[in-house]
Formats: C-alpha cells, sequence, structure tokens
C-alpha cells in the first residue's frame, strides 16, 4: 500500500488514535490554573466583539502571543464559561497536529512507521 492510499490510511489511524485517547473523559475536563485569570478579564470585557475580548487581556500577553490571544479571544466567544467546547476545539486541533507532524516527516522521507510513532508520541504525551 504505497501513496496516496496508504498516507489517508495513516493519517485516519493517527487521527483515530489521538481521538480515542481524549473522547472517554473530555466531558469531565474543566478550566485550571491561569484560565481562570483570563477568563476573568474576557468575562469583563466592556467590550464583547472579537477586538474588546482581545484587549481585555494584558498587553504583555498579547505582546508576547497575539495568535495565543486572538485562539483564546474566539474560544470565549464561541463558548463563554463552558469549558467542553474549549475542550473539544483543542481536541480538533490536537488530531490535525498529529496528521501534519505524520505528513511532514513523511515529506521529509522517514519511514511510515518512525512517521507514525513520532506522531503518535507528540499527541500522546501530556499536552
Amino acid at each position: 500500500m504505497e501513496g496516496r492510499r496508504a498516507t489517508a490510511c495513516d493519517s485516519a489511524f493517527v487521527g483515530a488514535i489521538v481521538f480515542l485517547s481524549f473522547v472517554a473523559y473530555v466531558g469531565e475536563l474543566g478550566f485550571y490554573s491561569d484560565d481562570w485569570d483570563l477568563l476573568a478579564k474576557m468575562a469583563g470585557a466592556r467590550d464583547t466583539s472579537f477586538a474588546g475580548i482581545f484587549s481585555s487581556i494584558d498587553a504583555p500577553l498579547v505582546a508576547m502571543r497575539p495568535g495565543q490571544v486572538a485562539y483564546f479571544s474566539l474560544l470565549f466567544k464561541a463558548f463563554g464559561l463552558n469549558p467542553f467546547g474549549y475542550h473539544v476545539v483543542n481536541g480538533i486541533v490536537l488530531i490535525a497536529l498529529a496528521i501534519v507532524c505524520y505528513m511532514v516527516l513523511r515529506g521529509l522521507g522517514e519511514s511510515r512507521a518512525v512517521a507514525v510513532s513520532i506522531a503518535l508520541v507528540y499527541s500522546l504525551s501530556p499536552n
């Protein structure tokens, strides 16, 4: 099995394993640690537009990680204070990153076994 079919099968396998790793407990997860500080700032924003929520977060964090702040702001706009949506979206992103990791490694010439293994070790490690 070579080419596109092998890539599709390996990608589906990686995605399924990562999905199975979090589907059983995703409904039990909540917010943790510094989540509460960011959520309080976003919930307290006077302007509830994306730009208002984005600007409610500390300037040093925005300066260091504007992409992360935009991601948090989008999630807050979509899900508010409901942690389930955040964790589902983060799980989907993790699945996508695992598949991209696999594809990049294959593109760099690694064997299927090595690419699948590295993608799974990366995505199944505590995140």
